[in-house]
């Protein structure tokens, strides 16, 4: 993974190339401290992430974004405001991470880039009677519990039976993408087609590749209405 540190402060730009040096599958292509100086590094060396400030300067990191030729690397913004969080996501950043940064949420961030960038997509093994079958995390639209057994359904509508439980799966499948909304489901939220409102306290779930909606109770409902708002 390619990144570039773009911070006008020196010490901050030292403190995450140290937390970022822990991560042997980050390469840190280089820093630069203002707008005119990170769009020379882009325009150089063409990194696949942004480890971006908010404040740089006379300019902020949004006037570089504007200012970016072509396809944009990935962003994640490092920045001690919180109140620009909303205005970051509008710009579609991976994640916004708050000064000081905890080792255990850049993990977390990371984690995120390696899912989104293009290639780069998690492989999980589908044990089967012929042997294991390699997929995409993200093709996976849910995973229900049969006791010891999961019924693993695609997005592409293939549904495997497999003796693996369920609590394997959910150790397994990466977040943020995926959630555990009870004890017997697994879901990826991003093959979620709809989700309807039944009574005050039961729901339908419909998710790609599946014909059949899955019942939803009280409190997986309210969860997953939390997770997708």
């Amino acid at each position: 993974m390619r990144v570039a540190i773009i911070d006008d402060e020196p010490p901050a730009r030292a403190r995450l190339r140290e937390l970022l040096s822990a991560h042997p599958e980050v390469e840190i292509v280089g820093e630069a401290g203002s707008v005119e100086q990170a769009m020379e590094l882009c325009e150089r060396l063409k990194p696949e992430v942004l480890f971006l400030d908010i404040e740089l300067g006379r300019l902020d990191g949004f006037a570089l974004l504007e200012e970016l030729p072509g396809e944009r690397p990935a962003l994640v913004f490092v920045t001690a405001h919180e109140e620009f969080a909303l205005p970051a996501f509008n710009v579609e950043a991976v994640d916004y991470l708050l000064k000081p940064v905890p080792p255990e949420r850049l993990k977390r961030a990371l984690k995120r880039l390696e899912l989104m960038l293009p290639g780069r997509e998690e492989k999980v093994q589908i044990p089967l009677d012929s042997g294991l079958l390699a997929v995409g995390a993200r093709e996976i639209a849910c995973v229900q519990a049969d006791q010891n057994y999961t019924h693993v359904h695609l997005r592409d509508g293939r549904t495997f039976y497999v003796r693996r439980g369920v609590q394997a799966w959910d150790d397994l499948l990466p977040d943020p993408h995926f959630a555990r909304l009870h004890r017997s489901l697994v879901i990826n939220l991003d093959a979620v087609r709809s989700l309807t409102a039944e009574s005050r306290d039961t729901g339908l779930l419909e998710l790609e590749g599946m014909n059949q909606a899955i019942p939803l109770a009280r409190r997986a409902l309210q969860r997953l209405r939390q997770l997708l708002a």
